[in-house]
């Protein structure tokens, strides 16, 4: 019981996760079923045509999580401001108390009036806080959104995106349908229905298990709420629900512990299979006890690092465009709509998830 209790203490502080990759020279042993992270392109913009990333402009940067206290964000905080130290960057590192889009919105209000020069924000509701982002630029505020992005693009200037979204579906329901050989009864476990990423990788899930998969039926679609006794209570009314279930997608960092705990509790480790978005420190135990199969994400520390480049490079004036390349990110590329996509996804594995330490 008190193993429980601290599984689910650690967890709770956990937050959804969306798209995916990484790179940091990092490699991790991926599932031959695993679709591959898209190729940066090679062409150098005109804005840069040394491909050297621009000397910091002045003033103060700030990055806004979606909670504060979270394993995910601590870990992106950590990468931020150890590479802003080391470059001499002032970069403030802060969030709401809990996952709240109306809390999120009065941080950077306070940072609107502490006259920031660049907000990176990770948003908790991607349609009412447009208006707040509105403002900031108003002010003359560098805007940028990382991990997820806004329903309307037009609200950012740029997005630091840990990977293309629709791949990372792609390559979730692969390495699940890997584990069943093909066939069987799969449940998704979602974070929020808030966030559009989310919902557009689910549908995705969908769409190709009805192409590739025919065999592989996804009964249920459930939500978490991004809190773990909710996510751990929604995956055990799965399981309940669904007496055959072969498997579950857990599409937040929250549910992928969650589940795991869930199928731990009904006596059902390797019976029911359980992969998806989560911090490698978070699911070692459960990864290790065969309840949690598989966990996809990327490196934070290396996203932390690009979302602070971002804004270093916005600052000091330069034109960020597609082929535009930064200086010690040589797997970071931009897209034409202004997506800053970091580089390859990471599985871990009982292989390979005790290299990891966030």
């Amino acid at each position: 019981m008190k193993k429980i209790l601290s599984i689910l203490m650690v967890a709770a502080m956990l937050l959804a996760v969306f798209a995916g990759c990484a790179d940091k020279e990092a490699t991790a042993p991926v599932p031959d079923t695993g679709t591959e992270a898209p190729a940066p392109p090679t062409d150098k913009p005109a804005g840069n045509p040394d491909n050297s990333t621009p000397s910091s402009g002045s003033g103060e940067m700030a990055i806004v999580a979606m909670a504060m206290g979270m394993p995910y964000f601590e870990a992106i905080e950590t990468g931020a401001m150890a590479y802003a130290a080391k470059h001499g960057y002032n970069v403030t590192f802060t969030g709401p108390a809990s996952v709240d889009a109306a809390a999120q919105a009065n941080v950077i209000q306070d940072l609107i009036s502490k006259g920031v020069s660049a907000i990176a924000v990770s948003p908790v509701d991607d349609v009412s806080l447009a208006s707040t982002l509105k403002e900031a630029a108003d002010a003359g505020i560098r805007v940028i959104t990382y991990d997820l992005d806004m329903a309307d693009p037009a609200t950012r200037e740029y997005y630091v995106c840990s990977c293309d979204n629709l791949p990372m579906a792609e390559h979730m329901a692969e390495v699940m349908a890997g584990l069943l050989d093909g066939e069987g009864k799969v449940a998704i476990l979602a974070g929020t229905v808030t966030s559009s990423i989310e919902n557009a990788r689910i549908e995705r899930m969908q769409e190709y298990y009805a192409e590739k998969y025919p065999n592989i039926e996804i009964v249920a679609v459930a939500e978490g709420h991004d809190d773990m006794q909710q996510s751990l209570e929604a995956a055990t009314n799965l399981m309940s629900a669904h007496p055959d279930l072969d498997g579950i997608i857990a599409n937040s960092s929250v549910s992928v512990p969650a589940a795991g705990q869930a199928v731990t509790t009904a006596g059902k480790i390797g019976e029911v299979k359980v992969i998806g978005l989560s911090t490698p420190n978070d699911c070692k135990e459960l990864v290790h006890s065969g309840a949690i199969q598989a966990v996809q994400l990327w490196d934070n520390i290396y996203f932390g690092e690009v979302v602070v480049q971002t804004m270093a490079d916005l600052l000091a004036g330069a034109e960020i465009g597609e082929g535009y390349t930064f200086e010690n990110f040589e797997k970071a590329y931009v897209t034409a709509d202004n997506v800053i996509m970091l580089g390859e996804t990471l599985d871990f594995t009982t292989e390979n998830i005790d290299n990891y330490d966030f």
